[in-house]
């Protein structure tokens, strides 16, 4: 069994460097494979499809970008929410996926500060989920503390 392969996946046409049969596989497994064409929408303006609000039971949400700063940080750290989405869960979770920081916030302005100073240093993931969310949005970021 063999997997097609394309080395440069930024390029287009023939400058792709695509492979046919290129990785062997050790095995044969005999049954069950990759789709033979998977339909990646890039040529769409949309390409998440809104229509899909679950999967397998489970609330869908769309990722968004949250600017952070300064990042790298010692501590303390500033974030900018986007417009009129001031109140919300903020939820901040360490590398390996634990709780650190959860708290309802509400805000006049669009920008949350933090202290992340008595945490270790590491990677830290901070996530928004806006109270009044019919985009079905979360915003998202990653912040290194020194």
């Amino acid at each position: 069994q063999t997997y097609h392969v394309i080395n440069d996946p930024n390029q287009k046409g023939v400058a792709c460097d695509f492979v046919q049969n290129g990785l062997e596989l050790p095995i044969n497994a005999g049954f069950g494979s990759m789709p033979n064409f998977p339909r990646w929408r890039v040529d769409e303006e949309e390409k998440c499809d809104p229509s899909i609000v679950s999967m397998f039971g489970e609330v869908v949400y769309y990722s968004s970008p949250l600017s952070t700063y300064p990042n790298p940080s010692s501590g303390l750290i500033s974030i900018e929410l986007p417009e009129e989405k001031r109140s919300g869960i903020m939820r901040i979770t360490n590398s390996v996926g634990k709780v650190m920081l959860q708290r309802e916030i509400e805000l006049l302005a669009n920008c949350y500060s933090l202290d992340l100073s008595f945490y270790p240093r590491g990677v830290y993931f901070i996530e928004f989920l806006p109270s009044k969310n019919k985009s079905r949005t979360v915003y998202t970021a990653k912040v290194i503390l020194e």
